[in-house]
């Protein structure tokens, strides 16, 4: 694993902390919507991304075998896709969640990684 996906799971907390205040003072302004049902959203997405690729990281390292990696990871996908469907099902099927929020919320932990692989320093 590299670096970058590491250090994902320390920066990804702040980030979410911050775009989860972002998103409440847009709920508190916007007086149409409920002020912490935005923020309690995306964390809810946040959480769910973070949870699952903690549980991707820790499978490969139960294993030093390159002929199991490739079972390791289709299951991996599979799993985490279905969760997320699930997450994104109850998000919609649920009155109190936001949809849209949940579904960004998703997307934290990619942004994140992306983030940090672009702007870190190479070693």
């Amino acid at each position: 694993m590299s670096d970058a996906y590491l250090k994902t799971f320390i920066y990804v907390w702040p980030v979410t902390f911050v775009i989860a205040l972002i998103l409440f003072g847009v709920g508190f302004i916007f007086e149409s919507l409920e002020s912490w049902t935005l923020g309690l959203s995306f964390v809810l997405g946040s959480l769910i991304t973070t949870m699952m690729m903690s549980a991707n990281y820790r499978s490969f390292l139960k294993t030093n075998d390159p002929n199991r990696w490739v079972f390791i990871t289709r299951r991996n996908y599979l799993l985490r896709y279905l969760i997320y469907g699930a997450t994104l099902a109850f998000s919609f099927l649920n009155t109190n969640l936001e949809f849209l929020a949940v579904f960004g919320g998703l997307f934290t932990f990619k942004v994140t990684l992306l983030g940090l692989a672009i702007f870190s320093p190479k070693e």
